[in-house]
């Protein structure tokens, strides 16, 4: 039984509400509603300020696998990644920039950075245009970590020895 006056009860609220429309028109307005297609959301894609970063071993500015905090890093694997984020995004335009730990003397480390950058260009340059990249060599100016040779600090020296992918902004 009171079940009953809980539906007439709805009835009526709904019955009251829309007054003045017949029922079929309150219907179309309801189908209409829920089979009107949403406009897709547009998400405006952010570039990145650098890509991923590549490192080297002591004293080398060949690209192969190096070993970070006893994780071994696939250097092709992050410059394949890079490249291809490149490829899709022809108008962007970047920096290569080479660093180095603070061993040896401050002249061969810009040399070393250099040789590095150039390194990464290269790469780069099989799979985009190398008028997109601009090197530079910073050496030992820029250490995350300062004062460290293989020797004092291996680890911590392994984040010197890389390359940074700039986006030109």
């Amino acid at each position: 039984m009171f079940r009953n006056y809980v539906a007439i009860l709805i009835v009526s609220i709904f019955l009251v509400g829309c007054a003045g429309k017949p029922p079929m028109r309150i219907l179309e307005e309801v189908v209409e509603e829920a089979t009107e297609p949403e406009e897709p959301e547009t998400v405006e894609e952010v570039i990145p300020d650098k890509l991923d970063v590549v490192y080297f071993e002591f004293d080398k500015y060949s690209i192969s696998p190096v070993v970070v905090e006893s994780n071994s890093i696939n250097t092709i694997d992050i410059l394949s990644k890079n490249a291809k984020w490149l490829k899709e995004h022809p108008d962007i335009e970047i920096i290569v920039e080479g660093y180095c730990c603070e061993c040896g003397p401050a002249q061969y480390n810009m040399e070393l950075g250099k040789k590095r950058a150039d390194s990464v260009k290269n790469y780069y340059g099989t799979f985009i245009s190398t008028g997109r990249i601009t090197t530079v060599s910073f050496g030992e100016s820029k250490s995350i970590y300062p004062d460290c040779c293989p020797d004092e600090c291996s680890t911590e020296g392994a984040y010197n020895r890389r390359v940074e992918t700039i986006i030109k902004k």
